[in-house]
């Protein structure tokens, strides 16, 4: 239920608002979303998060792919929704909404 809230809240800000302006991006943390807790459960350990901001979406975010063997200088980048899918066989469900940026405790 609260995901499906901030789904729809976050589709509104971003697509039928052109963005999120740092201001509300701030209340929307310090009112809405830093009391909640997020739980990963892709791994054997389930690892507590609170947000602590946002990012690109998971298909525009990308970091620098591990490959054994390759020059540091010379890597492929990967999207996180690439890393999901390849890493853990795990397709995102809401691929196109901004990556969550964590603090954990």
């Amino acid at each position: 239920m609260v995901i499906q809230f901030i789904f729809y809240y976050l589709l509104f800000l971003f697509f039928f608002n052109q963005g999120i302006d740092e201001r509300e991006q701030q209340l929307l943390l310090r009112k809405v979303l830093k009391p909640i807790w997020l739980e990963t459960h892709h791994t054997e350990s389930i690892r507590k998060y609170r947000i602590h901001g946002f990012g690109a979406s998971a298909r525009q975010h990308t970091f620098p792919r591990i490959v054994d063997g390759g020059d540091e200088d010379n890597q492929e980048r990967q999207s996180v929704y690439d890393y999901f899918l390849e890493k853990y066989n795990i397709t995102l469900q809401y691929p196109n909404l901004p990556t969550v940026g964590k603090m954990i405790n």
